[in-house]
């Protein structure tokens, strides 16, 4: 089976994303997160090209910073480009 890099893979760490200026109004800092992937199982249907993908994960606590993300057009800059 072709490894897919939209699916998570065994030893992805799952990412944590807050605004620490103004909780609940967007997203400015991510960090790493306290589970990591331990197994990954895909289903298909023998009629579609969907899948359903489960990831099997465990926890793993850590201590990690968080990190400025770099900034983009906001969701709604981005809808008024398209119409």
């Amino acid at each position: 089976m072709e490894e897919n890099p939209e699916i998570p893979q065994v030893g992805d760490k799952t990412r944590n994303y807050e605004n620490l200026s103004d909780p609940g109004n967007g997203v400015t800092h991510g960090k790493d997160g306290d589970w990591v992937v331990t197994r990954v199982q895909q289903f298909f249907a023998s009629d579609t090209e969907e899948r359903i993908v489960v990831c099997y994960c465990s926890y793993q606590p850590v201590t990690s910073d968080w990190e400025v993300l770099q900034q983009s057009e906001s969701v709604n800059q981005m809808l008024a480009t398209v119409e």
